[in-house]
């Protein structure tokens, strides 16, 4: 059988990214529409904030990796036994071009990719959060722009 390599870094610093953040009936499936509209540009719809999940396991998985190299964690008998080679980076790269190619998967034609999403309430998550996720979105995401839609 034959493996088929996987998608590198590149795809991601190849396209432009577009995140409209929002909040429910505020016209941005109308705005992802028209977005869409213009050639090159593939922006998809809600997807259950997935990738603000991908953020948190990335950031739980560096304090894990932070323990394990800080608290004598070596011995099998230890809780966080193996922490220490926890490789956070790796992870959250390898998560990230899973999120492009299985997620937003956008046409070889793409120059734009991106989504909309409205779950960034207090049920969502909190403002430190907020903060957080939206430097993870311009930091891991070259050239991505974040159109807010707010009250």
């Amino acid at each position: 059988m034959m493996r088929l390599p996987a998608p590198m870094r590149s795809d991601l610093d190849r396209l432009r990214f577009v995140f409209i953040v929002t909040y429910g009936r505020s016209g941005s499936t109308l705005l992802q529409s028209l977005l869409n509209s213009a050639p090159g540009v593939m922006l998809r719809g809600e997807n259950g904030n997935a990738l603000f999940h991908v953020f948190r396991a990335w950031k739980v998985l560096e304090d894990t990796a932070f323990r394990g190299r800080t608290s004598f964690q070596s011995d099998p008998d230890r809780p966080w036994f193996g922490a220490a080679d926890v490789a956070p980076a790796k992870f959250r790269d390898a998560a990230l071009r899973a999120f492009v190619s299985d997620v937003l998967a956008p046409p070889a034609s793409a120059r734009v990719s991106g989504f909309k999403e409205i779950r960034y309430g207090k049920d969502s998550m909190n403002d430190t959060e907020f903060s957080g996720y939206m430097e993870f979105l311009l930091e891991q995401f070259p050239m991505a722009r974040i159109v807010f839609r707010k009250l």
